[in-house]
């Protein structure tokens, strides 16, 4: 076997692996900034300070902060799966990539979950092609560690390769391959957020995928 061929499939996990990471990162990273603006704004104003900020700082963990709410008390609650959802606002993005993982992806998602909505996307992630990069979708309720083999079968029956899965603690992962491209699926137990990773290798001389 042509030792180039040997090491594509460990190439694209470690790239996968790379994707996966950044991406987490960059999630973190809009969270700390949106809270570290947000409380600025606060002690320019004169609004917060002390324990106040501290307490609000923590209402902001996560994108957007999201699972806080306020009863007509004032006293906090956590919304329910269904009001999170129906705050997400659903992107629209008018690239090819986004577009097909959309109508790719979409579809198997929703059938293990129902209702989703496109929250976030990254593609060309580190110059890895116009095919390559991430999306997120948001599910109408909690995932689970069983919802897991659901998915397997329903990617399985749409003519993807399962190459491993498994859970780890709290999160839930699936790695897949289909044609010239990889995709890896993550998600927590609990959480509302299932994040896909594709990266296409483009099939040159024999044996190429048509």
């Amino acid at each position: 076997m042509n030792k180039n061929k040997a090491l594509i499939p460990v190439i694209v996990v470690l790239a996968v692996a790379v994707l996966a990471g950044g991406y987490w990162m960059w999630q973190r990273w809009q969270a700390e900034r949106a809270a570290e603006q947000l409380l600025r704004g606060w002690a320019t104003l004169g609004g917060l300070s002390g324990k106040e900020a501290e307490d609000y700082a923590k209402q902001l963990q996560g994108l957007g902060g999201a699972g806080a709410g306020v009863t007509g008390g004032g006293e906090e609650r956590e919304q329910t799966p269904e009001e999170k959802f129906n705050a997400t606002e659903e992107l629209q993005a008018d690239i090819p990539f986004v577009t097909k993982a959309k109508n790719d992806i979409g579809p198997i998602i929703s059938e293990v979950f129902g209702d989703i909505k496109l929250s976030s996307y990254l593609n060309n992630y580190l110059g890895m092609g116009e095919d390559s990069g991430m999306v997120q979708f948001t599910i109408k309720r909690g995932a689970t560690a069983s919802d897991l083999n659901k998915l397997s079968s329903a990617f399985t029956s749409r003519g993807f390769t399962v190459i491993t899965s498994g859970v780890s603690g709290s999160e839930a992962s699936l790695m897949l391959s289909k044609g010239n491209s990889q995709y890896t699926v993550t998600y927590e137990s609990g959480g509302q957020e299932i994040v896909v990773v594709i990266f296409t290798v483009e099939a040159t001389g024999e044996g190429a995928v048509q």
